[in-house]
């Protein structure tokens, strides 16, 4: 519907009069509070560690919890020794699996680090502490160091 000028302002003011009207000196009521949970706490920040020191770390025995965020299949085609594979899809069904895991660092790994890297800032929301291996597998193959075959035991 078009309005004429003179009726739109017509309009216009009555509105602001109704309103101007019907105020009260009240101050206004606050609003409500948002509802639903909390946010989640936020946990120390995912760190990062280099091949070499993820390698000496892996030959010594100093990592307790080593996952490998890859799919199934490429983890059967080869993973560094000592790593369990939870895959990246199923880390929130598995959520308290991997809490169980605390206190102490959770070392993750994938093909070159993107998947550790996503997974690590999920475990980090729910204040698990996490390091992130750089390179991942791939760096891990191309040092020539030993891949073991097969499935999660």
């Amino acid at each position: 519907m078009i309005r004429s000028a003179p009726a739109l302002l017509a309009g216009l003011l009555a509105g602001t009069l109704a309103g101007t009207l019907s105020c009260s000196s009240a101050p206004e009521a606050p609003a409500p509070a948002p509802s639903g949970p909390p946010p989640a706490p936020s946990g120390p920040a995912p760190q990062h560690i280099d091949q070499a020191t993820f390698k000496n770390g892996v030959f010594s025995g100093a990592f307790r919890h080593l996952i490998d965020v890859r799919s199934p299949a490429e983890y059967a085609a080869g993973h560094v020794p000592g790593s369990r594979n939870i895959p990246v899809e199923e880390v929130e069904a598995r959520m308290g699996e991997l809490k169980a895991l605390a206190p102490g660092p959770i070392h993750l790994i994938c093909e070159t680090g993107n998947r550790a890297g996503y997974v690590a800032k999920q475990l980090s929301a729910e204040g698990l502490q996490t390091v992130v291996v750089l390179g991942g597998t791939h760096a891990w193959r191309e040092a020539d160091l030993p891949l073991t075959a097969g499935a999660t035991p």
